[in-house]
C-alpha cells in the first residue's frame, strides 16, 4: 500500500507563486499620496505635504494653485509619480535631482 504524502509535484512553483503575489500586495499596499502644501519650500520636510514628504514609490501631487520654489535639500528625492494640475502657478523644483522610482511616471493634464 502507498504511504499518503503531502508532496505535490508542483509544491515549490506553488509556493513561488504566492510569494510573489504577497510581495506585489504589500508593494502596491505601501505606496502613497503626498498633496504639496507649501510651507518652507523644501521638500524633505514632511509638514510641507499633507500626508509626509513622498518617498521611493510614493505619488508626489502637486493641486491647483500649488505656488513654491521647492528645494531638494538632499541630493536626490526618489518618488514614484509626480502629479500636477493645469493651474499650478509657478512651482520650480531645484537643488538636487527629482528621480523616478522603476515604473514611475509623470502625469499632467491634457488640456
Amino acid at each position: 500500500m502507498k504511504t499518503p504524502t503531502l508532496y505535490h509535484p508542483h509544491f515549490f512553483l506553488i509556493i513561488a507563486a504566492v510569494a510573489g503575489i504577497c510581495t506585489a500586495f504589500a508593494s502596491i499596499s505601501s505606496a502613497a499620496t503626498s498633496t504639496w502644501t507649501g510651507g518652507n519650500s523644501t521638500w524633505e520636510t514632511g509638514g510641507n505635504w499633507n500626508g509626509g514628504a513622498p518617498g521611493n514609490g510614493d505619488t508626489a501631487l502637486f493641486p491647483a494653485n500649488a505656488s513654491n520654489t521647492i528645494t531638494i535639500s538632499g541630493t536626490t528625492a526618489t518618488i514614484g509619480s509626480l502629479v500636477t494640475s493645469n493651474t499650478v502657478a509657478g512651482s520650480l523644483i531645484t537643488g538636487g535631482t527629482l528621480a523616478f522610482a522603476t515604473g514611475g511616471s509623470l502625469i499632467t493634464p491634457n488640456n
